[in-house]
């Protein structure tokens, strides 16, 4: 997808909100990490909220690299009514400070255990 991107001059906006949930031990790789052509042509959403599980709190995050593409980016939120909320704020400098990491490990242990046993019980029928 992101070599078409590419070659097509498209601007990737890739949704990685539920990056951090992972089963089964897998890691993530953000599509802007691939290379830095597709970097600078990405716009990468990231939010504490489907993880930590505070959807409430308003507070997610772009990272965009391309100074002309954060511009962009930046005029055009500007005139939405979007806001970022101090308790989500915190919440999300919480999450992902480190602090959260044991809590996050057994999360991702205790949902990899549902995906087994529901794999499982599927195949059993």
């Amino acid at each position: 997808m992101a070599d078409i991107c590419l070659k097509n001059d498209i601007f990737i906006c890739s949704d990685e909100i539920h990056c951090e949930i992972l089963l089964g031990g897998t890691s993530h790789l953000p599509i802007a990490a691939l290379d830095p052509e597709i970097a600078n042509r990405t716009i990468t959403l990231i939010a504490p909220s489907k993880t930590f599980n505070v959807p409430g709190l308003f507070c997610g995050f772009a990272i965009i690299p391309n100074k002309e593409l954060f511009e962009r980016y930046k005029k055009t939120v500007e005139c939405m009514a979007m806001h970022v909320s101090s308790p989500g704020l915190a919440a999300a400098q919480v999450a992902f400070s480190g602090a959260c990491d044991e809590w996050l490990a057994a999360l991702r242990l205790y949902l990899t255990g549902n995906r087994d046993f529901l794999v499982e019980f599927v195949r059993n029928q």
